[in-house]
Formats: structure tokens, sequence, C-alpha cells
């Protein structure tokens, strides 16, 4: 299996996990709920603002860290289409 670049130890074995069961094409087509894509705008524009809390600084940074790991199992998906 081929790794992943630049992958914190421990992603790659998540991302493997996350896939089983799913189609690529599954995973190519997932997409944050529309409430989550809103709340993360919120977020973002209170950071670019300087209005954002602690509390609310580790959500935004936790939330990056899953598009991150939501990226590379598009990758994973998207290499196993060929």
């Amino acid at each position: 299996m081929a790794s992943l670049p630049s992958t914190p130890a421990g992603f790659e074995e998540l991302v493997e996990f996350a896939l089983r069961g799913k189609t690529p094409e599954e995973v190519l087509n997932f997409r944050p709920s529309p409430e989550q894509q809103e709340r993360m705008r919120d977020l973002i524009a209170k950071e670019q603002m300087g209005t954002l809390t602690p509390t609310e600084k580790a959500m935004l940074d936790t939330a990056e860290q899953l598009e991150h790991l939501v990226v590379l199992m598009k990758m994973k998906a998207a290499s196993r289409l060929g």
C-alpha cells in the first residue's frame, strides 16, 4: 500500500478503516451537511474578525484536521478508481 503524503501518524490507518465498506464514488461524493458548512463559515469569519473564543478556536482546529483527513480519504479513493 502506498503511503499518503505528509500524513500524521495514525491518519493512514484511520483512512483505511473509514474506507472499508465504502465505494470510491461514495467517498468522493461526501460533503459536509449544509449546517456544518455554515458553522465553519461562521467560525472562519469570527477568526478573521478576531472574535473567536478559545472553545471556538479548538472547534475550528479540529474541523481543519477532519477536513485534512477527508482530503486524504478522497485521494486514496481516487487512486482506487485508477
